[in-house]
């Protein structure tokens, strides 16, 4: 069996942008935990080395974006809460089709997701 690198290895040398758009640098190392998790990523900027904590960075297709931990956390929620918007639409909307779900289901995921 080949051995692969986790995948948080593909971001070694991709660009660091700031949350307005500007370059900071390019990702350089990780700092991680001994269970194996990312607790960071370390970045060059013009020979200044510099370490951001996980919660304060975005992971993008084509670069990696830094920003306060709030901002990156608040997306994060808004995301989710808009996901779970959606499964409950789609929900209530089937109820009234041929595809119907059994009523008593409906209802449990109605009251938790009313809460």
């Amino acid at each position: 069996m080949k051995n692969t690198p986790p995948t948080f290895y593909n971001l070694l040398g991709k660009e660091v942008i700031e949350r307005y758009g500007r370059y900071k640098g390019r990702v350089i190392g990780f700092e991680i935990s001994p269970d194996g998790q990312v607790k960071g990523i370390v970045f060059e900027n013009n020979g200044v080395v510099i370490f951001k904590g996980i919660e304060s960075v975005k992971i993008l297709d084509k670069y990696v974006e830094v920003a306060s931990p709030s901002i990156i956390k608040a997306e994060d929620i808004i995301s989710k809460l808009n996901f779970l918007k959606f499964q409950y639409e789609i929900i209530r909307d089937n109820t009234s089709n041929k595809f119907s779900i059994y009523n008593g289901i409906y209802d449990n995921i109605k009251v938790d997701l009313d809460e």
